[in-house]
């Protein structure tokens, strides 16, 4: 008897298909795994957009980059201290000013103090020279929350 070659060719894909079934599940298994992490990135991403609340209470941040330099240019001509640089720089969250300040040795340290003790909430880091002839300068950078 001889085989119509429709049923043979049945017989083999339905022979295939069993063969492949275990390997096919387990990729379908791993797709759904890979969409299901997908959707918790999405998620993951969507929350990271959202506005964060402030870094600080209100009333220690400052408005923006220019009005730190501000208050520090102001601080400055208080106490006797030079103002060589103060450059606002800054991002969406921080206000950043890289600043060379000279004058004498306590005036320096008791402005920077001061700046520091002080509303709005400042944190500098810096490094102290001295300079030929008495004094010292300061050269660092100021950085505060921003609104």
């Amino acid at each position: 008897m001889k085989l119509d070659p429709l049923v043979a060719g049945a017989g083999a894909g339905l022979l295939a298909a069993l063969l492949l079934a275990p390997a096919t599940g387990d990729a379908l298994g791993r797709l759904a795994d890979a969409r299901a992490e997908q959707a918790q990135l999405v998620t993951a991403v969507a929350e990271a957009k959202r506005p964060a609340s402030a870094l600080v209470t209100p009333g220690l941040a400052v408005a923006d980059a220019l009005a730190l330099a501000v208050r520090i240019r102001e601080r400055a001509k208080a106490g006797g201290v030079l103002v060589e640089q103060a450059e606002p720089l800054g991002s969406d969250r921080l206000a950043l000013v890289r600043l060379r300040l000279s004058g004498p040795e306590k005036s320096v340290i008791a402005m920077i103090d001061a700046l520091e003790r002080e509303a709005p909430l400042v944190r500098l880091q810096w490094q102290l020279t001295a300079l030929p002839g008495g004094g010292v300068r300061l050269s660092g950078e100021a950085v505060a929350a921003r609104r």
